[in-house]
């Protein structure tokens, strides 16, 4: 059953239903109600909304991973993937300190392909070739001379460009 609250927000009690309601084209922004057995918690909606197949299929925005490092606590990894075609790789050594690459990226279906620009005099080292698919960047071809065996982490999507996080920051638990 799904009724509209005086507030604005929808109370849904059957996991079906909420299902069916994230699949509407054009919800935006509002509070989302569960109630009944299998429910207990009011969920924020901060963004979603029916994309266009351009936007689904646009790997443009700020994506985060991290891996184990050999000389720090681990490493945290924040690709920005600009819509100019421009990209920067920021890789932070968890108690020791930060490195940013610049480079630029180009995007063939589902093949995202990040090249590095060279650093002063220095040749830049081999492009990282991922596979984007659902909001995640999935490396398949990798520098294994810098990046070793396991190559880069995944890195999923935290914010389209110009637009809010991808992520559910305002879920709330209900008592």
């Amino acid at each position: 059953m799904r009724t509209r609250c005086l507030d604005g927000s929808i109370r849904i009690a059957t996991p079906e239903l909420l299902f069916r309601l994230l699949l509407l084209p054009g919800l935006c922004c509002g509070t989302l109600s569960l109630a009944g057995p299998a429910f207990g918690l009011t969920v924020r909606l901060v963004r979603i909304a029916a994309l266009d197949a351009s936007e689904q299929n646009n790997a443009a925005g700020t994506y985060h991973g991290q891996a184990p490092a050999a000389d720090a606590a681990k490493r945290v990894f924040t690709l920005n993937l600009d819509p100019d075609g421009s990209a920067t790789l920021t890789t932070v050594y968890v108690a020791k300190g930060r490195a940013t690459e610049h480079g630029h990226w180009k995007q063939n279906g589902e093949e995202v392909v990040f090249t590095f620009d060279p650093i002063g005099s220095n040749p830049p080292q081999g492009p990282i070739t991922f596979r984007y698919h659902h909001r995640a960047l999935r490396p398949t071809q990798w520098d294994r001379s810098e990046w070793g065996q396991r190559g880069p982490p995944v890195l999923t999507r935290s914010r389209a460009p110009d637009g809010p996080a991808d992520d559910s920051r305002g879920t709330e638990k209900l008592p």
